[in-house]
């Protein structure tokens, strides 16, 4: 059964219960992924492709590649919200690999704070 959600503003139709990223691709916007691979079952662990929802009245993050479209949902891909949580994902990845720098633990919290505090 196909149901209508909307995407950045562009009404789709699509497959009850087909991942947000389906729907997103069917309407032409691009959500950025990396652990995500249509031959594999869908894990949601990078979380680079988190967006915004509204679906009954409540608004809320969730992983485009797991998450199953609903009547009635509206999906953004680009709010204050998203863009917070992505710069979180990023900068938090970032500090977990700066083991290259040979600093201390306290070093490197350092580092990361004030990447952090730069970003935000």
């Amino acid at each position: 059964m196909k149901v209508p959600i909307t995407i950045d503003g562009q009404m789709v139709q699509i497959d009850k219960g087909a991942p947000i990223i389906d729907a997103a691709k069917k309407a032409g916007v691009v959500i950025p992924t990396l652990c995500y691979h249509e031959a594999l079952k869908p894990y949601g662990s990078c979380r680079l492709c988190m967006v915004e929802i509204l679906l009954n009245k409540q608004r809320r993050l969730v992983t485009a590649c797991n998450f199953p479209v609903e009547v009635g949902m509206e999906v953004f891909t680009d709010t204050a919200k998203v863009r917070h949580i992505l710069i979180v994902i990023f900068s938090g990845s970032l500090c977990l690999r700066m083991d290259f720098l040979k600093s201390s633990r306290s070093d490197m919290v350092l580092i990361c704070f004030n990447l952090l505090h730069l970003w935000f």
